[in-house]
């Protein structure tokens, strides 16, 4: 990936963190591809973009943006964002955690707002 690639990267996530209101984090390691578009799918429906993107062009994107920049620490291994511009309802994340819970998918803390929540309901 050339500079040019990474630069229109950055400015894609960046786009994305301005327009959220809420990003969650899930490790997804040992899911198929297609779980992954099943969830994918689901997330839509929902109203949430699923992404994956480099940890590194995240983090940079995050100290660009100036937003959410406390979840780069959580920024390890096989890291996707589901990026909302509406804060999930206690019923819509007990639905999209038992959906989860099914793809085997695991959520890392999220951003909310200005604060991280670190509990799954």
């Amino acid at each position: 990936m050339d500079r040019n690639e990474k630069s229109e990267i950055i400015s894609e996530i960046k786009e994305l963190l301005e327009s959220s209101s809420a990003v969650y984090l899930t490790d997804y390691h040992g899911i198929n591809v297609e779980d992954i578009s099943s969830l994918r799918t689901q997330f839509r429906n929902e109203g949430v973009q699923y992404r994956v993107f480099k940890n590194t062009l995240m983090k940079r994107a995050l100290k660009e943006s100036g937003k959410y920049e406390k979840i780069a620490d959580q920024l390890i291994g096989m890291t996707g964002f589901a990026f909302t511009t509406k804060i999930l309802s206690h019923q819509q994340k007990s639905s999209t955690n038992i959906l989860v819970i099914k793809k085997n998918l695991l959520l890392k803390p999220a951003m909310l707002r200005v604060s991280i929540s670190t509990e799954v309901s």
